[in-house]
Protein backbone atom coordinates (compact mmCIF):
# COMPACT_ATOMS: atom_id res chain seq x y z
CA UNK A 1 0.00 0.00 0.00
CA UNK A 2 0.89 3.45 -0.50
CA UNK A 3 2.32 6.02 2.05
CA UNK A 4 -1.13 7.42 2.55
CA UNK A 5 -2.93 4.29 3.28
CA UNK A 6 0.22 3.05 5.79
CA UNK A 7 -1.06 6.32 7.80
CA UNK A 8 -4.37 6.03 7.59
CA UNK A 9 -4.37 2.62 9.19
CA UNK A 10 -1.92 3.87 11.26
CA UNK A 11 -4.07 6.88 12.51
CA UNK A 12 -6.76 4.32 12.86
CA UNK A 13 -4.65 2.06 14.82
CA UNK A 14 -3.95 4.67 17.78
CA UNK A 15 -7.61 5.66 17.28
CA UNK A 16 -9.11 2.50 17.36
CA UNK A 17 -7.07 2.18 21.25
CA UNK A 18 -8.70 5.21 21.89
CA UNK A 19 -4.73 6.92 21.46
CA UNK A 20 -3.48 9.81 19.70
CA UNK A 21 -0.78 9.56 17.39
CA UNK A 22 2.58 9.40 18.70
CA UNK A 23 1.75 8.16 21.83
CA UNK A 24 4.53 6.43 23.97
CA UNK A 25 4.92 2.52 23.73
CA UNK A 26 3.74 2.74 27.49
CA UNK A 27 0.80 4.50 26.47
CA UNK A 28 -0.76 2.07 23.97
CA UNK A 29 0.29 -1.20 25.97
CA UNK A 30 -1.31 0.36 28.72
CA UNK A 31 -4.05 0.87 26.30
CA UNK A 32 -4.27 -2.21 24.52
CA UNK A 33 -4.27 -3.78 27.92
CA UNK A 34 -7.32 -2.22 28.98
CA UNK A 35 -9.23 -3.09 26.38
CA UNK A 36 -8.32 -6.45 25.91
CA UNK A 37 -9.69 -7.47 28.91
CA UNK A 38 -12.63 -5.72 28.53
CA UNK A 39 -13.42 -7.05 24.90
CA UNK A 40 -12.21 -10.90 25.11
CA UNK A 41 -14.63 -13.30 23.62
CA UNK A 42 -14.08 -15.30 27.19
CA UNK A 43 -15.18 -11.88 29.60
CA UNK A 44 -16.85 -9.73 26.96
CA UNK A 45 -20.70 -8.73 27.86
CA UNK A 46 -20.76 -8.61 24.25
CA UNK A 47 -22.08 -11.53 21.82
CA UNK A 48 -19.30 -13.71 21.27
CA UNK A 49 -18.75 -13.22 17.26
CA UNK A 50 -18.68 -9.51 17.99
CA UNK A 51 -16.12 -9.72 20.83
CA UNK A 52 -14.29 -12.24 18.24
CA UNK A 53 -14.40 -9.67 16.01
CA UNK A 54 -13.65 -6.74 18.24
CA UNK A 55 -10.70 -8.21 20.11
CA UNK A 56 -9.10 -9.11 16.62
CA UNK A 57 -9.39 -5.73 14.87
CA UNK A 58 -8.17 -4.36 18.56
CA UNK A 59 -5.05 -6.87 18.00
CA UNK A 60 -4.15 -6.27 14.78
CA UNK A 61 -4.28 -2.33 15.77
CA UNK A 62 -2.10 -3.25 18.31
CA UNK A 63 0.33 -5.04 16.00
CA UNK A 64 0.64 -2.64 13.45
CA UNK A 65 1.79 0.11 15.96
CA UNK A 66 4.31 -1.97 17.59
CA UNK A 67 5.54 -2.44 13.70
CA UNK A 68 5.26 0.46 12.64
CA UNK A 69 7.41 1.77 15.46
CA UNK A 70 9.90 -0.67 16.11
CA UNK A 71 9.06 -2.08 19.44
Amino acid sequence: PGLATRLSRLENSYARLGLRGGATSDEVKIAYRRLARELHPDVSALPKDEAEIRFRLLHEAYTLIKISNGW
